[in-house]
């Protein structure tokens, strides 16, 4: 595979929030096929419980990329502080299908992810709620959510349906709505989380 360094464009994203980061785009080739790539970059953020090493699987015989990346527990507190603030107004379907893919795949201990909650939460300045509007009916019976959920799967090519977002949430809440009514009271959650749940 060959890189393009003619091809780099770097651009600012989150540009009125406290916490910014960079967008590098650019382009490799492998043979004759061109592949553009996208690496998005964020400052400021805490990070809970510290960066993990992902190792990378390669299609041919070539040794495996690691890499230094977030930890599962600190991709989830991001993506729940942003459907916390943005309430109705959330746009993010991805985060939704994210957040259940996450629970359905992996396991969690309650108290690692309720650190992870609490730390970004209050690095952002989100007080956390015990049920954010963004994991209610209001959200997922909201026609305009219907419209972005469609327009989201279509996007995303992985079928699924209008429906899918009620059911995702419904997903989501018995995962992050025990950690929350915990951690709202400032109590620990002290549970154990085996893909697709339930917590014990």
């Amino acid at each position: 595979m060959e890189f393009n360094c003619d091809s780099i464009e770097v651009t600012r994203i989150k540009e009125d929030a406290d916490y910014e980061g960079v967008r590098v785009q650019f382009h490799a080739t492998l043979a004759k096929a061109r592949i553009p790539m996208q690496l998005d970059i964020g400052f400021g953020d805490v990070i809970t419980p510290g960066p993990t090493e992902v190792v990378y699987s390669t299609m041919l015989d070539f040794p495996s990329p690691v890499l230094r990346a977030y930890p599962k527990e600190t991709v989830i507190a991001e993506k729940l502080e942003a459907i916390t603030v943005l309430g109705l107004l959330n746009s993010r379907m991805k985060d939704y299908y994210d957040l259940a893919l996450l629970s359905q795949m992996y396991p969690f201990d309650g108290e690692c992810l309720g650190r992870a909650i609490l730390a970004t939460f209050r690095r952002r300045g989100t007080t956390i709620e015990a049920e954010p509007v963004g994991l209610t009916r209001a959200y997922w019976d909201d026609p305009a959510r219907v419209l972005q959920w469609r327009a989201f799967v279509r996007r995303s090519r992985f079928g699924g349906t209008e429906g899918d977002l009620m059911r995702l949430v419904d997903e989501i809440r018995p995962f992050l709505l025990p950690v929350l009514s915990k951690i709202a009271t400032e109590k620990s959650f002290n549970a154990q989380w085996e893909p697709s749940g339930p917590w014990e």
